[in-house]
């Protein structure tokens, strides 16, 4: 399976964030699921998101377990790869 890394961002423990991006597939609409990692591990709750042809702006709710420098993991990405496009990501405290 194919997945994808966001560079790297700090959050903090106990506080809730909204990541607010546009994407679109270039093939049939695709369900991915994004996740907050650190050290190898998630430590946030996973989301699924379906993913449409056209540009949409999508929202990721999170919290973590702990305070870190972490990234945004996006999986279900299929063995071959998707042609996903992501643009304009915004990350904002709740």
């Amino acid at each position: 399976m194919v997945s994808i890394r966001s560079p790297k961002f700090s959050v903090e423990e106990g506080v809730f964030y909204v990541l607010t991006f546009w994407a679109k597939t270039e093939e049939l609409p695709k369900s991915i699921f994004l996740s907050i990692g650190a050290d190898g591990k998630k430590i946030s709750r996973e989301q699924k998101l379906a993913i449409q042809t056209g540009w949409e702006e999508y929202r990721f709710y999170f919290s973590v377990d702990r305070t870190a420098i972490a990234h945004l993991t996006v999986g279900n990405l299929g063995q071959q790869g998707l042609s996903l496009q992501l643009a304009a990501p915004r990350l904002e405290r709740e």
